[in-house]
Order: structure tokens, then C-alpha cells, then sequence
């Protein structure tokens, strides 16, 4: 009796759970709807005045702390591509204000996760979007305990496997391509001229930073690399010279090539194989071998610091 009576209240109940459901999200959208037009009149009311925008950007340029993180070097079809950083952008967009930006999931299959991101100007209502697709794969040198989709061999030789990504693999996918469509939208919004005199504000900030102390510049330089796992010799490898010859020019790259890292943009062996396919060379394995002792990297910077002082003494 009591199966009977649950059968028989059972569409009423799929009913009222349905028309709860669509409240809620009738709810949400109005929600959307009164803050987005709340942000329309706010900013109606107090307007962006571009100078002072330029002057705000100019003044984080100008901070060495900023400058270094500002820039991103990217192998891009057998090119390089070199810009503005996600960090920069961010600070640029806080500088601008009157800025929307939406990561909207619109679509969630077996395969992938779908967004738009869309960066609107609330005073002249210029809205610009970039779809992103979100794999549920990630490479991977070992198949152990994962779901296998694909298999090839890399460059060196060696097997990578496709695999199922995982939920903190899918995390850091999914903020990592949306980061990256996030620089996209931003930028186009941002008047030529004014990326143009933070550019050039960004290498005067680095260039000063490098000649008031050149052996910690590159001594933090080798620090953070390190953090990444790359040793000193695959520096060397990568600028073709030994590290007491960095010129202005090279250390520049570098501060690039790691933000690039560290945005997640590409990884470091990308990066190495596409320098030298630029010089026709072939990338070696320049990783100590097994058992041998990791050089300090104090050690490093000192060696360094003596070499130029050789070369100032010669």
C-alpha cells in the first residue's frame, strides 16, 4: 500500500522538484540581469579618464617587482610570439575599471568543457568573446593507474600517453585556458597607445634593474628557473653561450621564457626545442647524470660574479 501510494504521488513530486528548479534559475538570471544593469549606471556615473588610466599602468611598470612578470616569450608554429603577461593584463583591467568579465560554461560532454569568456566595456558597451574548450586529457611519461586514450612517441624517443584527467588536472586545465582567453578579450580593449608606452616603460624598468646589480639579476634569474626544475647548463643550452656572457638582451628573453612557465603557456622542453630548431641544432640532454651532485646555486652566482670580474680586470 504504501509502494502504491509513493507510485502514485511520485509525478507530482517530479513536478513541484521541476518548478522549484526552474524558480531557482529564473531567480539567478533575474539576479544576473539587475547587477550587470547596476554596473552599466555605475559606471555611466563615474567615467574612465584614459590619462590617469596610463598613469596608474605606468607607475606598476615602473616597479621592477612588476616589470619582470609583465612579458611572456611563446613558441608559436615554428615562430615566437612575445607580449603582454596574464599578470600585466590583470593589473591593466584593475587600472581601466568599468570592465565585466564572464566565464560562462556553456557546454559539458564526455570529451571536454566549454566556456566563453567575454570582457565587456560598460561605458561603450563593446563586449568581446573568445570560446574555450577544455579537454578532459592530459599527457602524461607514465600510464600507471590511468585511463588511456592515445600513445606516441616524443621527440627524444621516449612514450607519452594521453590520459584521463583527473579532477585537479581538470582545475588547473580549466584556469589555465581561461587565464590565457582572458589576456585575449582584455587586451582588445586596451588602447594601442597606451600598451604601447607600458611596453616600452616594462624594458627601461628591466634594463635599469640589470645595471644597478647584474650578478643578483642573474642569480635570481637562475633561482627561479630552478623552481621549474631547470638547471643552469640547459640556461646555456638555451641562450647558446655561457651564462658569464648574458647580455641585457638575453636576461630579457629569459624573464620571458620563465613567466611563460610559470602562466603555464608551454612547458620548458617546448621552449629549449624551439630556440634551437631556430639555430638548426638538436636538443641534448643537459641534466646531470644519475648520482651526480647538483651544483649550489650559490655556488653558481659566485662563479659568475668572479668570471666578471676577470673580464672587468682583463
Amino acid at each position: 500500500m504504501s509502494t502504491e501510494l509513493g507510485v502514485s504521488r511520485e509525478p507530482a513530486a517530479l513536478q513541484r522538484a521541476d518548478d522549484s528548479s526552474a524558480g531557482a534559475a529564473i531567480s539567478i538570471a533575474e539576479r544576473a540581469k539587475a547587477q550587470i544593469q547596476a554596473q552599466f549606471i555605475v559606471a555611466a556615473g563615474r567615467p574612465r579618464d584614459w590619462d590617469v588610466v596610463r598613469d596608474r599602468i605606468l607607475k606598476h611598470c615602473h616597479r621592477p617587482t612588476f616589470a619582470k612578470s609583465a612579458m611572456y616569450r611563446k613558441p608559436i608554429g615554428g615562430g615566437v610570439v612575445v607580449g603582454p603577461s596574464i599578470r600585466f593584463v590583470e593589473a591593466m583591467a584593475n587600472c581601466m575599471g568599468n570592465i565585466d568579465i564572464q566565464a560562462e560554461p556553456i557546454a559539458d560532454t564526455e570529451e571536454a568543457v566549454h566556456y566563453m569568456m567575454r570582457a565587456t566595456d560598460l561605458e561603450t558597451n563593446t563586449s568581446i568573446a573568445k570560446a574555450v574548450t577544455v579537454r578532459k586529457e592530459v599527457e602524461r611519461s607514465s600510464s600507471k593507474g590511468r585511463e588511456v586514450i592515445s600513445q606516441r612517441v616524443n621527440t627524444r624517443g621516449k612514450a607519452t600517453f594521453l590520459v584521463r584527467a583527473r579532477e585537479d588536472e581538470m582545475t588547473a586545465k580549466r584556469d589555465a585556458e581561461l587565464s590565457k582567453a582572458f589576456r585575449q578579450v582584455v587586451l582588445r580593449l586596451i588602447p594601442a597607445d597606451i600598451l604601447e608606452d607600458a611596453m616600452t616603460a616594462i624594458k627601461v624598468t628591466m634594463d635599469r634593474t640589470f645595471q644597478e646589480d647584474p650578478d643578483a639579476a642573474k642569480k635570481k634569474l637562475l633561482d627561479a628557473f630552478s623552481s621549474f626544475g631547470v638547471e643552469p647548463g640547459e640556461i646555456k643550452t638555451y641562450v647558446g653561450k655561457p651564462l658569464k656572457q648574458l647580455s641585457d638582451s638575453d636576461l630579457e628573453e629569459l624573464r620571458q621564457v620563465y613567466q611563460t612557465l610559470k602562466d603555464g603557456e608551454a612547458t620548458w622542453r617546448t621552449v629549449l626545442e624551439s630556440k634551437l630548431a631556430e639555430r638548426g641544432e638538436e636538443v641534448q640532454d643537459t641534466k646531470r647524470k644519475a648520482g651526480e651532485k647538483p651544483r649550489d646555486l650559490d655556488e653558481v652566482a659566485e662563479d659568475l660574479k668572479l668570471d666578471l670580474q676577470e673580464e672587468d680586470d682583463g
